[in-house]
C-alpha cells in the first residue's frame, strides 16, 4: 500500500510539472504581448494556437482538461461578440460538469493543485443563470477546491490568485472579504516569480483598494503594474473601468 501512495505521489507531481509548464507558457504569452500584435485578431490566433500546442503536448485527461479550461476562460475575456459570449456560457457550465464528474471519480485528492484550481475559477462564468440553491453548493464547492489546492501545494500561486479574485467579487452575502482577498493577494506576491505574476497581483490588488476607496494606493498599484508591461492590456481596462466608478466583472 505504501508502494503504491507513493507511486500514485510521484505520478501526480510529474503531471503537476508538465501542467505548470504548459500553464506558464500560455499566460506568459497573453499577460504580456496582449498588446504586442498588429490586431486583435492577429493576437487571438496566436493565443489558439498556443492552447493547442499546449494540449497536444500533455498526455492525461487531468491535464487536457486543465489546459482546456484555461483556453476557455482566456478567450472568453477577449471575445467582444455578444452572441459568443452567451454560448460560452453553455460551454462553462458543460465543461465544468464534465470536469466535476471526473474529480468525483478519481476522487479530488488525487488530483493536481492547477486543475482543482482551474476547476474552481470557471464556476463563475456560468453561475449567474444558475438557482440560488445551486449558485450556494457550488460557491461552497469552489472554496473547497481552493483550499485542498494550497493545502496540496502552499506554494502554488494562481491559486493565492484566483481565490483572492473570489473574495473580492463576491457580494458579502456570498462569501465576498476584502480583508481575505489583500491577504492572499499579499501572499500571492511573495510568491510571484515571473513578471506577469506580479504584474496580476498589482493589477487586481488595486482593486480592492479601489473598493475600499482608498484612491491613490490603487492608482499605486496600477502605476507598479504599468512599469512592468506598459502596454499591457489588463491595468489599461481596470484604469478605464475605475475611471468611470466602476469595477471589471
Amino acid at each position: 500500500m505504501k508502494y503504491l501512495l507513493l507511486i500514485t505521489s510521484l505520478l501526480i507531481s510529474t503531471l503537476s510539472y508538465g501542467q505548470k509548464q504548459e500553464l506558464n507558457t500560455i499566460y506568459k504569452m497573453y499577460y504580456s504581448n496582449t498588446n504586442d500584435y498588429t490586431s486583435p485578431e492577429a493576437f487571438l490566433s496566436t493565443l489558439s494556437n498556443t492552447i493547442k500546442s499546449a494540449e497536444n503536448s500533455v498526455s492525461s485527461q487531468e491535464e487536457k482538461y486543465t489546459i482546456e479550461a484555461t483556453g476557455l476562460l482566456l478567450l472568453h475575456s477577449l471575445e467582444q461578440n455578444k452572441k459568443v459570449k452567451k454560448q460560452n456560457i453553455k460551454l462553462f457550465k458543460a465543461l465544468y460538469t464534465k470536469m466535476n464528474d471526473y474529480a468525483n471519480e478519481l476522487g479530488r485528492d488525487n488530483l493536481s493543485p492547477e486543475y482543482l484550481t482551474i476547476l474552481a475559477v470557471i464556476v463563475p462564468q456560468f453561475m449567474i443563470k444558475e438557482p440560488l440553491g445551486t449558485l450556494i453548493k457550488l460557491s461552497k464547492q469552489g472554496d473547497k477546491d481552493y483550499e485542498l489546492a494550497l493545502k496540496k501545494d502552499s506554494s502554488y500561486f494562481f491559486a493565492y490568485l484566483y481565490f483572492a479574485q473570489r473574495y473580492l467579487f463576491a457580494p458579502k452575502i456570498g462569501g465576498g472579504d476584502l480583508n481575505k482577498a489583500l491577504e492572499l493577494f499579499n501572499k500571492a506576491e511573495k510568491l510571484a516569480v515571473h513578471p506577469y505574476e506580479k504584474y496580476l497581483v498589482y493589477s487586481w490588488r488595486s482593486q480592492v483598494y479601489f473598493k475600499e476607496k482608498k484612491k491613490e494606493k490603487s492608482a499605486e498599484e496600477l502605476q507598479k503594474a504599468e512599469e512592468i508591461f506598459p502596454t499591457g492590456r489588463l491595468h489599461n481596462i481596470l484604469k478605464e473601468f475605475n475611471k468611470k466608478g466602476k469595477m471589471m466583472s
